[in-house]
């Protein structure tokens, strides 16, 4: 692509993503259990969000997406792009509804501490401006 056939493109100025405080690392991991839980036949999530449950499950890196004070502390804070928190509102919405469907199931996958951990760190999360 040449840029110059693109002039508004060029002129546009462009911004760093955004992050904003979404809790801590052992509230993220427990979210990203129960989606892994789950599996992405039962959900359809954005690849945004399953980078972050695969991340966050791994323990692999996950700049730049997620920043975590306190790296080796399982305790430490998140903060989290912006463009990846609409992600993880829309997958909270579906993962609800999952979650509710798999308690009632006669063989639950999901640990009952855990379902109501992520569905209150859900609640928290859609709450975010």
């Amino acid at each position: 692509m040449n840029i110059e056939t693109f002039p508004e493109y060029a002129a546009a100025t462009r911004h760093e993503p955004s992050f904003v405080y979404i809790g801590e690392v052992w509230e993220m991991e427990i979210l990203a259990r129960a989606f892994t839980v789950l599996g992405c036949a039962n959900l359809i999530i954005s690849d945004g969000l399953s980078f972050l449950a695969d991340r966050l499950v791994r323990g692999a890196p996950h700049d730049p997406f997620v920043h975590v004070s306190g790296v080796d502390d399982d305790h430490g804070s998140v903060d989290i792009s912006d463009h990846l928190l609409d992600d993880l509102k829309e997958g909270c919405a579906q993962l609800a509804v999952a979650i509710a469907k798999d308690q009632c199931s006669s063989t639950p996958r999901i640990l009952d501490a855990a379902a109501d951990h992520a569905s209150r760190v859900c609640r928290e999360i859609c709450r975010l401006a």
